[in-house]
């Protein structure tokens, strides 16, 4: 099993225990989930790249491993290399 499909199993573990009100000691830990689904209206802790493509070059621009836009990975995406 690949070290993706354990961090997935964990996080839907961890989802699925939200659905036992008794199980958080928090008192209204049930009712923030709930409120977060209906603002985000998706879930904001997806796994895998392709979800999270977008934050990572966020978080690569602003702490300098990656050039701001134009840089060669649009150029190799572009060209299809």
């Amino acid at each position: 099993m690949s070290g993706f499909n354990i961090f997935e199993q964990a996080r839907l573990r961890a989802l699925q225990r939200w659905n036992d009100p008794n199980w958080s000691m928090l008192l209204w830990g049930r009712r923030e989930l709930e409120h977060q689904q209906g603002v985000c209206g998706f879930d904001p802790w997806r796994n895998g790249l392709e979800a999270n493509r977008k934050n990572i070059k966020r978080f690569a621009m602003y702490s300098g491993l990656e050039r701001k836009e134009g840089g060669d990975d649009d150029a190799r995406e572009a060209s299809g290399h």
